[in-house]
């Protein structure tokens, strides 16, 4: 599905507020974890993996770690 669908089964909407609690590599993946709390106060930690295709950097895969 495109980010575009999965935001709103993923992410507090809406967003208020996000954090970048960490930035690593695992092979030739980036993996980035990104903590999101809404406007009502709920709050969710995303996991989000990255790969570079003909340059650019796109997302490959998403899950949440809460």
């Amino acid at each position: 599905l495109p980010i575009s669908e999965l935001a709103p089964q993923l992410l507090p909407l809406p967003i208020a507020k996000a954090e970048v609690v960490s930035i690593d590599t695992e092979g030739e993946e980036a993996v980035a974890r990104i903590h999101y709390t809404g406007e009502s106060g709920d709050e969710r930690t995303l996991r989000s993996n990255w790969r570079e295709f003909d340059g650019r950097p796109l997302i490959v895969g998403v899950e949440p770690e809460d």
